[in-house]
């Protein structure tokens, strides 16, 4: 007969097995969706020629994109958004302190010795807003799915490419 300690182990191991199915599963079926809207944007803008409409489906889309909880972020150089390094002391492993560059969601970047005493521009993540981002329709039917789902990401463009 199993002890205690044994039964404990083996509901935790199932109840974890079970929450990593349930993410999976859940992931699946964001990115069955994300599909499933791609392919009505695509329909809608073959469909309809006015400008009001299209204006009302771009509204759709930073609607989808404001709101979902899976941000989305692009990996771009931070010139783009005229944003530097900050410089801060940093503490290794060793307890040793130094300066290093973090970026602007307080990453660490590089230390001084690597990349100078003055903030730099470096590539980051930088999250897609209707800020700093504009849609562009004529890359809808151009996307490119990765793992069977499509990369939104491609739809957007930096102003500054405008």
């Amino acid at each position: 007969m199993a002890s205690a300690q044994e039964s404990k182990e083996y509901g935790l191991k199932s109840q974890i097995a079970r929450q990593s199915g349930l993410k999976n599963y859940e992931k699946e079926i964001g990115n069955h969706t994300l599909n499933c809207l791609v392919y009505m944007w695509k329909t809608h803008l073959r469909v309809v020629c006015e400008e009001e409409q299209e204006q009302e489906l771009k509204e759709n889309i930073w609607k989808y994109v404001e709101e979902n909880p899976a941000e989305l972020w692009g990996r771009m150089n931070s010139e783009l958004f005229g944003i530097k390094t900050t410089i801060h002391e940093y503490t290794n492993q060793k307890g040793v302190k130094s300066l290093a560059h973090y970026t602007a969601n307080g990453y660490y970047c590089g230390t001084v010795k690597q990349l100078g005493d003055t903030p730099v521009h470096y590539e980051g993540n930088f999250r897609i807003t209707q800020e700093h981002f504009a849609i562009c329709f004529g890359r809808l039917d151009r996307l490119e799915k990765k793992d069977g789902f499509y990369n939104i990401r491609q739809l957007f463009k930096h102003k500054s490419e405008q």
